[in-house]
């Protein structure tokens, strides 16, 4: 070895026995103090806050720093009044100490069990888990608000953890300037290997109660993660909820993802895969969401559905969920589709159209909008509208066509329709469908939220081909009324007999008129 050579390996033994040394002298004065008392008080000086630890405080400094404590509280800043903003069962954390002076946290271990973080925004807009001085020493706790020019990313040493757990724990937020609550229960939080840049196992799943939304159930969610600084990638992931509520569209939300998922704080992205939206399966997705000035724009829109395709956008105001979007359907197979919606299984065909509208927070009773509709080669089995027509014609003119037995099925050609939403009322007044054999006009409305539907349809004989049907027969009126999961089809008896009885009058007073009545009085 060169002269260089020893001098250096001295040095760096000798730098490594004086850090023993001093590591020595630590442990020792260390091992003497009463950590308890002295977390305590640092915590008050600096923050004005109560700490307490009821339960036992281990600690160990060598290898690792680490940290056992049990039954541990930490209070609101004197500014919030009273109450904790966490407490915690169990703590337990180790983490080396040499990779610190590199900026890198490496974390062997850190568990939490049993923890209940209440976050209080007051109606001052005061937040308690903004940190800062004692309120004695400053006239308020403000919340932490980004830096002009921030943009909002997390800027954080590189961190690796082999074993990160949260067990049983529980979240509450409460903010009284929006009036609202959100509270996380039974939250369960488990990660494998956490490394910044390098892809890593992760499962959660907890059970939520919100007003606004308005909401409730359970969230589950399986992912392997890919942490990028404020980027997040979940390749595959596999995202599961159970949830009810007034403020999610249709009053539910049973979802089940399975693809790829990246975030960052202001917007995620759904690419691929599978879902299953309260019983609708989708596929081939991409959707794209910003949040920005309290508002979630989703763009683009496109996922496969029923052999079909959709396609658009939408746009979320946060504040009060009011919610705007616009929608093209392409060849979607629609019996499916309205079975897995609405459990309904009596409407079948290929359909087209589009749809721009607005609800409030997934109040059906709030929409809005316009669109149109057509379906092909379809088929209705609610009611066999031949049979009834045939029925009607028999009884103003017995015997003018042939009985029919009544199938229950009515098959069309093609169904095409506009519509205008209004408060949730949807409404139509140029209803057409054609077939071989009957055709059919209409007009009249649905109500969503009330799940009723008032209709009036005018049914012709047919005969010819599907594409080129000539009409045949008189005009007879029907009423569709009822529920929308199981209409009342009947002949609308009053028009009915009113066109009967004007058609008589008519063919009297033509008679009449061919009467010479002037030689009566010669």
């Amino acid at each position: 070895m060169s002269r260089a050579g020893k001098i250096t390996s001295i040095v760096i033994a000798v730098i490594i026995v004086v850090l023993l040394v001093l590591w020595g002298v630590l442990y020792a004065v260390a091992s003497h103090m009463d950590w308890r008392k002295l977390l305590e008080k640092q915590v008050k000086e600096h923050t004005g806050r109560t700490l307490v630890i009821k339960g036992s405080l281990d600690w160990h400094i060598f290898p690792h720093i680490s940290v056992e404590a049990h039954d541990v509280s930490l209070s609101n800043p004197p500014s919030m009044g009273q109450g904790n903003l966490a407490t915690i069962k169990t703590l337990d954390v180790s983490l080396a100490t040499l990779p610190l002076i590199f900026k890198h946290v490496d974390m062997q271990k850190f568990t939490l069990s049993g923890a209940d973080i209440q976050l209080l925004k007051n109606a001052k807009g005061q937040a308690n888990w903004a940190f800062g001085a004692p309120a004695a020493k400053t006239e308020s706790v403000q919340a932490a608000e980004p830096q002009a020019g921030s943009t909002g990313s997390f800027n954080l040493p590189k961190v690796s953890l082999p074993n990160l757990s949260i067990q049983n724990s529980t979240l509450h937020y409460v903010d009284k300037t929006a009036g609202q609550n959100i509270a996380v229960t039974d939250f369960n939080l488990n990660v494998k290997n956490l490394q910044q840049g390098d892809r890593f196992p992760l499962t959660t799943s907890f059970n939520i109660n919100a007003n606004k939304p308005a909401m409730k159930g359970k969230v589950s969610l399986d992912a392997k993660v890919l942490w990028e600084g404020d980027r997040f990638d979940l390749s595959p992931v596999t995202l599961k909820t159970a949830l009810r509520g007034s403020g999610l569209p249709g009053s539910r939300l049973n979802l089940n993802f399975k693809g790829h998922l990246t975030a960052t704080p202001k917007s995620f992205a759904l690419k691929g895969g599978s879902l299953n939206y309260n019983g609708m399966q989708v596929d081939d997705i991409t959707i794209k969401a910003v949040k920005d000035n309290g508002q979630l724009t989703i763009s683009p829109i496109s996922l496969k559905m029923y052999q079909g395709q959709v396609l658009g956008q939408a746009s979320t105001k946060l504040a009060n969920q009011f919610t705007q979007f616009n929608l093209t359907f392409k060849q979607i197979n629609i019996g499916p589709l309205i079975a897995a919606v609405s459990k309904v299984d009596k409407i079948t065909g290929t359909a087209n159209g589009n749809v721009s509208a607005s609800l409030m927070g997934g109040n059906m009773a709030t929409l809005n909008g316009k669109g149109r509709f057509e379906v092909v080669n379809g088929q209705y089995q609610g009611g066999d509208l031949l049979f009834i027509y045939r029925t009607a014609m028999n009884v103003i003119k017995p015997h003018s066509v042939g009985t029919r037995e009544n199938t229950g099925v009515t098959k069309f050609g093609d169904m095409r329709l506009s519509f205008v939403a209004k408060n949730g009322v949807v409404s139509t007044n140029d209803l057409t469908v054609s077939s071989a054999v009957l055709g059919l006009t209409g007009k009249g409305s649905a109500n969503l939220a009330r799940q009723t539907i008032n209709m009036r349809l005018k049914a012709q004989g047919m005969q010819g081909s599907t594409s080129n049907p000539t009409p045949v027969g008189p005009e007879i009126p029907l009423l569709v009324t009822g529920s929308l999961s199981s209409p009342s089809i009947s002949p609308d008896l009053g028009s009915l007999l009113q066109n009967t009885l004007k058609g008589n009058l008519d063919s009297i007073g033509k008679q009449i008129k061919g009467i010479n009545i002037g030689g009566l009085f010669k």
